[in-house]
């Protein structure tokens, strides 16, 4: 269990426990979806010097492609599933914008913070830094398929990207609830909603 004192809402509660396993969950969507691997994109690290106090092992190059849907993991439970019309860069950088300074402040938003929350709490449950698996937290990736459209913008034609990763992102809450009943803990404020 997770507890997570909130100054602006007050406590919450995640048994992030109670969640699928993520091996489980990566089977049904390989069962619909054969081509659509999710990989490992990234696990979290402590980081007791920087502001948000963890940091990314990362895998792969997380500027350059943009689009994504992905699943957070901790200890092999699904706790999120998100997307990212952006960079992985991009969005695991806003993620750690959730600190308690700024959740003080009213600076960062619920998400960024709730997840950073679960991040730290379950990072702090290990007394020595150096001993904590990496597969404790981890991140799955899958990267979105491109798509362009010619568009008549005010009389010139121009070529514009598609964002679809909300698509993928609703397809995978989908898939969670159909076959475990609920979304998972922290997905609350998914882009389907």
């Amino acid at each position: 269990m997770i507890i997570i004192n909130d100054p602006v809402t007050g406590t919450k509660r995640y048994d992030y426990k109670a969640e699928a396993k993520f091996d489980d969950f990566r089977e049904v969507i390989e069962s619909v979806a054969p081509d659509s691997t999710l990989e490992l994109v990234g696990q979290v690290l402590p980081n007791p010097k920087g502001a948000s106090s963890y940091k990314y092992i990362k895998h792969g190059d997380w500027k350059l492609e943009k689009g994504w849907a992905y699943v957070l993991s901790v200890e092999g439970r699904v706790v999120k599933i998100g997307m990212t019309n952006a960079t992985l860069t991009s969005r695991f950088g806003s993620y750690q914008a959730g600190t308690h300074k700024a959740r003080d402040k009213g600076t960062c938003s619920v998400t960024n913070y709730y997840v950073s929350e679960v991040f730290r709490t379950v990072l702090d449950m290990f007394p020595d830094p150096e001993n904590i698996p990496l597969e404790m937290i981890e991140i799955w990736g899958y990267k979105v398929p491109h798509a362009e459209i010619e568009l008549n913008v005010l009389g010139k034609i121009q070529t514009v990207r598609q964002k679809m990763a909300h698509v993928y992102e609703t397809r995978l809450l989908d898939l969670y609830k159909e076959h475990y009943g609920n979304y998972p803990c922290l997905s609350n404020n998914s882009s389907q909603k």
